[in-house]
């Protein structure tokens, strides 16, 4: 018999690349019901190493799985405060209600217009087990107003991390990526 029901993926960029790799190797094309998504979690020290990748994920998955492109969410949890800022249809990715997002000039850690680059800057009551309502990370990124999706509030979009060069953990990222 058939399934009738969406399917629902959940897993990190890395997981579904090995899933759509596998699928490609054996020539199998599975076509998902309609309405079937998939949501990738990744935080912000795997950005760099498979945010690039991500139209090919959304190209391949409807490829190989048959979801659409406009089915496939992106969610980045900054690990500090385990907050999810989950991407809509359009690729972006929504500020939570529960969240204030400042992009600030990395010159002098004032705040910039909306549509300006800079470095992310978090507040939020979110976690409460130890002192973290206000963060400033190693994220560029740009926010902003009216997304063509039609929900409502600030949207991220992150342009980039500044990496520390002397992590070894970076360091092993960067040389995969050149």
């Amino acid at each position: 018999s058939c399934h009738q029901e969406p399917v629902r993926i959940i897993g990190s960029s890395f997981f579904l690349r090995h899933i759509l790799d596998w699928f490609e190797e054996h020539e199998i094309e599975l076509k998902l019901v309609k309405n079937s998504f998939c949501f990738i979690l990744d935080n912000k020290n795997l950005f760099r190493k498979y945010y690039y990748l991500e139209n090919k994920l959304k190209k391949d998955a409807n490829k190989y799985l048959g979801i659409k492109e406009d089915n496939y969410r992106n969610i980045i949890i900054l690990p500090e405060q385990g907050i999810p800022f989950v991407s809509c249809k359009c690729g972006r990715n929504h500020i939570p209600i529960f969240s204030k997002a400042l992009i600030l000039d990395p010159e002098n850690l004032i705040p910039v217009e909306d549509g300006t680059e800079g470095l992310l800057a978090i507040i939020s009551p979110y976690l409460t087990s130890y002192p973290a309502i206000s963060i400033l990370t190693n994220i560029k990124a740009v926010l902003k107003d009216n997304c063509p999706c039609g929900l409502s509030g600030k949207t991220l979009t992150i342009t980039d991390v500044f990496e520390n060069t002397n992590d070894p953990f970076y360091k092993f990222i960067g040389e995969e990526n050149e």
